[in-house]
């Protein structure tokens, strides 16, 4: 029982400040506040990197024994590569986010943070909507402009939102809540408007 009190105290317990990236980085293989959210974002960025490259070449061979159009897979294809990749460019912007938590810049990795959050709901609505929506070009072309210009909206919102001050942290909230919303709606049309 004493160490794993031991063990959750050192996991509350802050890192120092420091201005050396090095440091912080050195910093990653201690226990303190961060390390669960480092590493938990580090095996999951390596996981969707590894599935990433792993399943490239099956999409091209997917390509080749399919009865479907060619341009019909490789565009679904092509999209759950996108998905893959914003994946693990989600996860490793926040990895890179909580390793430098304690330094100086720390307000410009949390923004990349942000950066990978909006760019992982854009990526999985587009993989939605192209799905779902796969002999609804119009349908496809309206939710996908809407759901970019959100999310290049959102990412306007967060680059002005000052992140030092307690009470903008409502403001990104907002902005994820209100980004989130709107990549529903694919959703929800599908669930109103279904022929099943």
């Amino acid at each position: 029982m004493h160490v794993l009190s031991s063990i959750l105290g050192a996991l509350v317990r802050r890192r120092n400040r420091s201005s050396s990236y090095i440091d912080s980085m050195k910093s990653i293989i201690a226990l303190h506040d961060e390390t669960i959210n480092v590493w938990s974002h580090l095996v999951a960025t390596i996981v969707f990197s590894t599935n990433t490259i792993w399943c490239t070449p099956t999409y091209n061979t997917l390509r080749s024994i399919t009865r479907l159009r060619v341009d019909c897979v490789a565009k679904k294809a092509f999209t759950i590569f996108i998905f893959q990749t914003a994946a693990t460019l989600c996860f490793a912007c926040s990895t890179l986010y909580h390793i430098f938590a304690n330094h100086p810049q720390a307000r410009w990795w949390q923004r990349l943070d942000h950066f990978g959050i909006v760019a992982l709901f854009w990526a999985s609505t587009i993989l939605f909507i192209l799905f779902f929506f796969d002999y609804k070009q119009y349908l496809q072309q309206v939710y996908t402009a809407l759901v970019t210009a959100s999310a290049i909206l959102s990412l306007a919102c967060l680059r002005g939102s000052p992140l030092h001050r307690p009470e903008s942290q409502w403001d990104r909230i907002a902005t994820h809540i209100v980004f989130g919303g709107i990549a529903t709606l694919p959703a929800a049309h599908c669930s109103t408007f279904s022929t099943h």
